[in-house]
């Protein structure tokens, strides 16, 4: 491999590949030795994984770079793989990667097939296997078994602990749409209450290109209702606060917020089960763990309105999970469960993990828009160093030392 300085602009993409989200302004990189990488992005496994975790624009300034791209095709993928391969990478087969060379670094969103089979490969990915969560352990003694490395997205952080790239305001938006969504199947079906939970919208926002499309449907289901719901958000100001925040207030809603300023201000937490919806957005500090907003015995409050749990932290097998009424997700497919059986109140919760696929091209264009920078100098900046050092402590803190 060859050294190399470089300066790219990504203006060069094709007319066929510039309707993909791309920026108003060129970008315009500047990388001084970084090594040649060989980026792999795998085909996604998750069930309705719409994301990707580049678009054909970003592998084209990832190989201007000096970079080799391989995509595996993907029939699930927001972008189809015909405009892949305008782009001068390589194509491979789905899943394909196990097979990839040594030096190869494997690129994803979600996690990875839970085959049992150790893990040889440097992997870029969402692992969620740093907070203790259900089946940590076995995944980090996977990689610790192949010998093989892992960036946790959720990690890649600059000098002050901020994410460098994140989808926290599309999954806020989103959250707050699917908890819109629900609320208003509640409503505009008394009848059918004695059901489990919502049915499926998939069959609706399949074909949302845009959060523009997602919040004209969202309005069409308040109309329907005849009124709008109080909402409750907690952890406002972090970026799936703002982003559930700004599509609540899109629809002409304000909700009440209550957060980290708002506690230090020594103004108390309102009771949660006062309000119509009750949408979650903080981030779980495993140092600081936040207090509990809600539990079974808040639930029998007289004064209860709440019907829908709408959480965008969606980490209900945390041990600091503050709202320990549920215990495990929701999907696309099955948005919402039922927590209380009441058929004037039933109370159902959403908790979809990859909330962002609903609108997936434009919220993968937010986060690799943000990556990019960092993915250009992979592994030789103290972005990439944090996080290697991070899952080696969490390696031994899971697993210990041999």
């Amino acid at each position: 491999r060859v050294s190399v300085m470089f300066t790219v602009a990504a203006s060069r993409t094709s007319s066929s590949l510039t309707s993909l989200s791309s920026p108003s302004s060129s970008w315009r990189w500047q990388s001084v030795g970084v090594r040649g990488v060989h980026f792999w992005m795998r085909a996604e496994v998750k069930p309705n994984e719409a994301r990707t975790f580049v678009l054909p624009r970003h592998v084209e300034t990832l190989i201007g770079a000096g970079h080799q791209v391989t995509v595996e095709k993907s029939v699930d993928r927001c972008v189809e793989s015909s405009l892949y391969e305008k782009t001068a990478c390589t194509m491979a087969e789905p899943g394909s990667w196990k097979n990839a060379p040594a030096d190869a670094v494997i690129c994803g969103l979600k996690e990875l097939p839970e085959d049992g089979e150790a893990i040889s490969h440097r992997h870029i990915y969402f692992a969620h296997c740093f907070k203790q969560q259900d089946g940590s352990a076995d995944l980090l003694n996977r990689f610790k078994k192949g010998g093989g490395q892992l960036w946790d997205l959720e990690f890649l952080e600059d000098e002050t602990g901020n994410r460098v790239a994140a989808f926290g305001v599309s999954a806020g938006k989103n959250g707050m749409a699917m908890g819109l969504l629900v609320w208003a199947w509640q409503q505009a079906n008394k009848e059918e209450l004695s059901k489990q939970s919502a049915p499926s919208f998939r069959s609706f926002y399949e074909t949302f290109k845009d959060f523009k499309q997602l919040t004209a449907f969202v309005q069409g289901e308040l109309n329907k209702v005849g009124r709008t719901p109080s909402i409750l958000i907690i952890g406002p100001r972090g970026r799936s606060g703002r982003g559930a925040t700004e599509f609540a207030q899109g629809l002409g809603i304000e909700p009440h917020l209550w957060g980290l300023s708002e506690k230090n201000d020594g103004i108390p937490l309102p009771a949660v089960a006062d309000f119509d919806i009750f949408l979650n957005a903080i981030y779980i500090d495993p140092v600081n763990p936040p207090e509990k907003f809600l539990d079974f015995d808040m639930l029998k409050s007289p004064t209860r309105k709440l019907t829908v749990i709408s959480d965008v932290s969606c980490d209900p097998n945390n041990p600091n999970n503050p709202i320990p009424v549920y215990d495990a997700i929701t999907t696309l497919e099955s948005p919402s469960r039922r927590i209380l059986q009441d058929l004037e109140l039933p109370l159902d919760v959403t908790a979809i993990d990859h909330l962002p696929s609903i609108v997936p091209e434009e919220s993968s264009a937010e986060f690799t828009d943000a990556l990019m920078p960092h993915l250009l100098e992979f592994d030789n900046s103290p972005v990439w160093h944090r996080a290697k050092d991070l899952y080696k402590k969490k390696l031994d803190e899971v697993l210990g030392q041999e």
